[in-house]
């Protein structure tokens, strides 16, 4: 959980919004509508909290959990199209 309490920096404040933006510039999150920008933001957050404070690893972060989303939507495709096919040819 966030600590509501955390303060940032405006250096902090400057890095976590340009994060943001630059995630919401990108195809892979336009293409992959997983998250929403909220949810993004939120995780943008949690990272700080946690003292993360380099760009490239705040978004890193960001995009191997949209990874992350994309592969367990596949899998989940994938398990249900074999339910599906175990039902109509049984």
């Amino acid at each position: 959980m966030i600590d509501l309490k955390q303060k940032y920096d405006s250096s902090t404040v400057a890095i976590m919004r340009q994060a943001l933006n630059e995630i919401m510039a990108d195809d892979r999150f336009l293409i992959r509508r997983s998250f929403t920008p909220l949810e993004v933001a939120e995780h943008i957050l949690h990272q700080a909290a946690s003292g993360e404070r380099d760009l490239n690893r705040l978004k890193s972060s960001v995009f191997e959990k949209l990874r992350n989303a994309a592969a367990s939507e596949t899998n989940d495709l994938t398990n249900r199209i074999s339910a599906f096919n175990l039902f109509q040819y049984r």
